[in-house]
């Protein structure tokens, strides 16, 4: 059947006779190998420029094992011949090595940092990438009342659901129930109170800021890929609570 790229009225002509040999469109193809990194199993993804390969399974870097193991990335290099030489549409699934041959069912490889666990996206030994997590924290934010050095007035650039680290002056004993430490911003009728479930919570009136500091607590992670190309993505200032604007967890959970 002709393809009819525009509305409109078309006149065709049938022949009745069986051809022996059908004309098949060489525009869109299947494409079956591995890749850098992206999905495997489940139905191929469409991909209609090689802009779409990148961006779901890599690029044209070769393809990295243990040590110094590699092999030529054939599949990407199909796939931009394939739109190169007037493709359209191409159907990709990606097949990859197990990172554990012995039990290739469980091939999340997972690494555990603190009390966090980091697990693939994709499985397979190819798409080796390095991670680097940095935490970042803000100048004091802490504000005092105008003429009233000792009364807090309000935290600054700070919004619920944000993390904030409570800091004291060096020699001085804590102040009430306001401990050093982690704490999450939440409500607290017109403004913002400091919650943390081992130190209680901490209020505005609690603080003082000629011992007291509080920093925004913010997450920087940058993702290296190695290859003949290396390339770099960053992502600055995640939040590490799940409910906050720009939460870490909305970028790396599926």
């Amino acid at each position: 059947m002709p393809e009819y790229l525009a509305p409109g009225v078309y006149v065709e002509e049938v022949s009745f006779r069986s051809k022996s040999i059908e004309g098949v469109s060489t525009s869109v193809a299947g494409f079956l190998g591995p890749a850098r990194y992206g999905p495997v199993g489940g139905r191929p993804e469409l991909l209609t420029s090689f802009a779409d390969f990148e961006r779901i399974y890599g690029g044209l870097d070769d393809l990295q094992f243990a040590g110094a193991n590699t092999q030529p990335n054939y599949l990407a290099h199909a796939v931009r011949a394939f739109f190169d030489n007037g493709g359209s549409k191409l159907y990709v699934t990606r097949v990859c090595t197990p990172t554990d041959p012995d039990h290739p069912e469980n091939d999340q490889a997972q690494r555990t940092v603190g009390t966090a666990t980091l697990s693939a996206r994709f499985p397979g030994r190819a798409g080796r990438m390095q991670i680097v997590f940095a935490v970042r924290p803000s100048p004091n934010l802490l504000v005092a009342a105008t003429g009233s050095p000792n009364v807090a007035q309000r935290i600054s650039a700070v919004r619920e659901n944000d993390v904030v680290y409570l800091k004291e002056s060096v020699g001085l004993s804590p102040l009430g129930t306001a401990l050093p430490g982690f704490y999450d911003l939440a409500a607290d009728g017109t403004g913002l109170a400091l919650n943390n479930p081992a130190h209680g919570t901490v209020r505005l009136g609690d603080l003082d800021p000629t011992r007291h500091r509080v920093h925004k607590v913010t997450l920087s992670v940058r993702v290296r890929r190695a290859g003949q190309f290396e390339t770099e993505q960053e992502w600055p200032d995640l939040a590490p609570h799940p409910l906050a604007r720009n939460a870490l967890t909305v970028l790396f959970t599926d």
